[in-house]
Order: C-alpha cells, then sequence, then structure tokens
C-alpha cells in the first residue's frame, strides 16, 4: 500500500497520536497488525467493546479499554492529540466523539482507514480518509520512522490512567451488590471459549463500554444502528441457529418487552443454545442519564416508562427455563446453572435503578478524585 504524503507526514511527526478501533469485523490479522502499530508508534489502542480488540486485564497493556469513564471524570482534559488513527465504525461513546472533535478542531490530522467503502463520520473529523486494507495500512505505517522516545511518556500516561479506572471499577463491583456494571463484569469474567455474547442497545451496550474488559475467547456481537431496541432477540435468535456455540444475549427488560414475539421461535425453530439475561430495571432507565430529565414527571411517563413487570410469567407462556437473579453475589451459579440446565433461558436479574445510578455516579466521582491526586 502507499501511502499518501500527507498521512506519511501526519505519522511521523506526531508526537501524541491515538488509535482508535470502533466496531468491527476483526480476526487476528488485524489484531496482531493494530498491536503491531501501537508498539512501533507508542501509541494507545482506544477499544470500543464492539471492536474485537479489548482483551483480558493483563494482556496487550497498550489497550485502554475505560475511556468513556475517564473522559466522564475528566481525566482526558489534558491528553490532547495531535493524530487519530481511526478503524471501523463510530464508537458507542459519543464522549470519545465529542472529544477528538474538540480536540482536532484546532488542527491536527484524523485518519480514517476503511476498505468497504464506507465513511463513518458524524462530526466531519476526518481529514485524511484511506480506501485500503487495514492490514497492510498498518503494517506501512509502522515501517515508518517515529520519535519513539517523545511518544513514551504520552502513552504511559494513558496506561496510567486505564490502570487506575481498571483498579477502581473493581472496588465498587466489590463493594456493590446491585450495581449494572458489576453485574456485566462478572457475566463477562464468567464467559469464555466457544460463547458468543451479544449485547442489547440502549443502556447494555453503554455497561458493556464501562465494564472495560474483553471476552476471553469469545466473541461480542452487537446490532448498532438507527433500529435502536428493536429485533435485538430476534437477532439473538439467528444467530444461535447458524452456530453450535452457546449464544448469551445481554439486553434491557424494555427492550425484551419490545421483541418478545420472537420468542415464539425457540421452539418452532428448536433453538438449544441461547441464554436471555435480562437487566431488569424496570423501565427505560438510559433517560435518567440523559438531558430528558429535566421533564421531571413527564419523563418518567413518557421516557422511562416502569412496567412494574417480571419475566417469570413471561418464560412461562412460551414454555421457556426462568431464573431470577437480585443480588451479585448468586449470579455466577445462576448463570451456570442457565447455561448448563435447558436448553433456551431467561435469566432475570433484578436490579435497583437508584442504586444503580448512585454507585455510577460514586465510581466517577472515586476516579475523578483519584485521577487528581
Amino acid at each position: 500500500m502507499d501511502l499518501s504524503d500527507e498521512v506519511r507526514s501526519a505519522l511521523v511527526q506526531s508526537s501524541r497520536g491515538v488509535i482508535v478501533v470502533g466496531p468491527n469485523r476483526i480476526g487476528p490479522p488485524m489484531l496482531d497488525a493494530v498491536h503491531a502499530l501501537s508498539v512501533s508508534t507508542a501509541m494507545p489502542i482506544v477499544a470500543d467493546p464492539l471492536s474485537g480488540c479489548r482483551f483480558p486485564v493483563g494482556t496487550r497493556c497498550n489497550v485502554v479499554s475505560h475511556g468513556d469513564a475517564l473522559l466522564q471524570a475528566g481525566l482526558l482534559e489534558n491528553l490532547r492529540p495531535d493524530l487519530i488513527v481511526r478503524f471501523g465504525s463510530l464508537p458507542v461513546s459519543t464522549r470519545l466523539i465529542a472529544w477528538w472533535s474538540a480536540n482536532l478542531s484546532t488542527g491536527g490530522t484524523h485518519i480514517y482507514v476503511n476498505n468497504a467503502g464506507e465513511v463513518h463520520d458524524d462530526t466531519n473529523a476526518i481529514t485524511e480518509y484511506v480506501a485500503g486494507d487495514p492490514v497492510s495500512f498498518c503494517h506501512e505505517a509502522g515501517k515508518l520512522q517515529h520519535p519513539e522516545v517523545s511518544r513514551q511518556g504520552w502513552l504511559s500516561r494513558w496506561q496510567e490512567l486505564n490502570a487506575l479506572a481498571e483498579r477502581t471499577v473493581r472496588m465498587c463491583s466489590a463493594a456493590s451488590p446491585r450495581w449494572d456494571l458489576g453485574t456485566v463484569r462478572t457475566l463477562i469474567e464468567r464467559l469464555g471459549a466457544n460463547t458468543i455474547l451479544i449485547a442489547g442497545n440502549s443502556l447494555p451496550i453503554r455497561l458493556l463500554d464501562s465494564a472495560g474488559i474483553g471476552l476471553r475467547d469469545g466473541v461480542i456481537l452487537g446490532n448498532r444502528g438507527a433500529s435502536g431496541i428493536d429485533g435485538l432477540l430476534a437477532t439473538a435468535l439467528g444467530v444461535a441457529g447458524a452456530t453450535s456455540k452457546q449464544v448469551v444475549l445481554l439486553i434491557g427488560d424494555v427492550s425484551m418487552l419490545h421483541d418478545v414475539g420472537s420468542l415464539a421461535e425457540v421452539r418452532r425453530q428448536n433453538v438449544a443454545n441461547l441464554c436471555c439475561v435480562v437487566l431488569n430495571n424496570d423501565g427505560g432507565r438510559i433517560f435518567e442519564r440523559l438531558p430528558v430529565t429535566d421533564l421531571a414527571d413527564l419523563a418518567e411517563q413518557l421516557f422511562v416508562a416502569p412496567h412494574g413487570l417480571d419475566f417469570a410469567g413471561l418464560a412461562s407462556a412460551f414454555g421457556l427455563d426462568h431464573r431470577l437473579v437480585s443480588e451479585l453475589s448468586s449470579l455466577d451459579v445462576a448463570l451456570s446453572d442457565a447455561m448448563d440446565g435447558p436448553p433456551t433461558s431467561i435469566l432475570e436479574v433484578r436490579t435497583s435503578a437508584a442504586d444503580d445510578l448512585a454507585w455510577e455516579r460514586h465510581y466517577i466521582d472515586l476516579l475523578r478524585h483519584a485521577g487528581a491526586s
């Protein structure tokens, strides 16, 4: 691959570069190529939960998996990049998109590499578009001479902050029995090889982003796009029907109710390898994190829309096994029973929206104070 003079110049002259990998169909060659580029250029890899680039804690130490939390805590305000090298679709974190757009608005280069003729750029931030194979790009870019010494301090600071976020979220997860983020981390740590995790939209995919860890040897899929919460269960059924691997769907209660008709296909298609983990916080609680909360009672009625339902009767109506979890300490056993037991089951994790939001804010406050000290 021949790189343009502009791309070459940006790669060589940058001392504060960041690699961003968004949702992507990625395989081992791409994983190795991106990691090699990061090592040769001393650029951190900010990895989306659907990127395929997140790895278990302790491996691939150039990967930054807590970017959104660090942005919430204000710890990236002084880390201003002069170069973004981006692969894949737009990331889940809108804070990350706003961060690179703001920091590159007064200069710098945003290189986007894509070999499918696609351009994912809501904020018109791309300055250099490379239409080509991402693996070839990484190989060519890695051959260039880079100011490695001046970049090591930049990379080290990213690594330190990511490690700080990991320690803080671990501490909060251990302290809270009813924190949704702790539930998601426990789920990821429990799953392993031959597992496909499908992340529902709205709050589940954002919890997965904040969890900051990757699946050990499995695959994480999502169904991002304009459809929102529509058809998530149908997507999981389609994936389960096309593989012999264990499929786990992480889905919110409203999303599950929205697509409840798809449960009829479980028996019709004889699906025997699907476990639906439903985070039941009684409504669309993502809206409690959005500006619509300013509408007070109207927001509760029209957006959050608490339903007061449980999923035991729903599971019974479709002939499915149902298990209820109300404490994080019992999740691991319940998940093992659900995955090793009946062919397809609903694992309902009953959570407290108020406790969850309070713990999220506590986590970010702890991270902010720890990062400032």
